[in-house]
């Protein structure tokens, strides 16, 4: 009962809105209104909130913290994994581009 409280009403309507406005108010180049849309974006296409219901309403209390560790190894490989071959593709293109001006 618990679980589904918090599920439902706390972490959708009260936790992550508030991590979210909290995160665009630090950041400098950030309103809160982008804060919010960023939110509402993440929920819509990425399935925030499946994630946070499979975690806390499927896995068992005592493999949580080990599933949460284990997902977010993988995920921390992916978005690496993405974050380097945008990079290499940006050094890539900036070297062509500068090799054929010369």
């Amino acid at each position: 009962e618990e679980v589904a409280v918090d599920m439902v009403f706390l972490t959708p309507f009260l936790c992550l809105p508030v991590a979210y406005l909290v995160k665009a108010g630090v950041a400098a180049d950030q309103c809160l209104q982008d804060g919010l849309e960023r939110y509402v974006q993440h929920v819509q296409n990425e399935g925030l909130l499946f994630i946070q219901m499979l975690t806390f309403g499927v896995v068992p209390v005592h493999l949580r913290i080990p599933f949460i560790a284990l997902v977010s190894f993988f995920w921390i490989m992916i978005l690496s994994n993405v974050s380097s071959k945008e990079s290499n593709s940006t050094d890539s293109s900036s070297s062509s581009s500068s090799s054929s001006s010369s």
